[in-house]
């Protein structure tokens, strides 16, 4: 079996090209390479979650030690996704 050429890419090159793919393709990217999956370094997560939390933020600050670090926010904290569409269902109507 054929092994892809990313593979042999070095670890810090991997880590420049995932900054550019959006939060599901890292997702995509980490659980399907393995060379990936033991790029346990929180410098990635920590930009990731700067900017996918800072847009989102009114006060523009992140917590990871509320989290317990950088990745963990990353896995738990609640986002707004931005690769779907929202639906709102009024159940009731108010009179004015």
């Amino acid at each position: 079996e054929e092994q892809s050429p990313v593979v042999d890419f070095p670890k810090d090159l991997l880590q420049r090209i995932s900054l550019f793919l959006n939060l599901d393709e890292v997702g995509t990217f980490l659980c399907a390479h393995l060379a990936m999956r033991d790029m346990g370094d929180e410098t990635l997560f920590q930009i990731l979650c700067q900017r996918t939390y800072l847009v989102q933020s009114k006060r523009k600050t992140l917590s990871p030690t509320k989290w317990g670090g950088w990745r963990s926010m990353l896995l738990r904290r609640p986002r707004v996704r931005t690769n779907g569409m929202y639906c709102l269902k009024n159940t009731r109507v108010k009179a004015v």
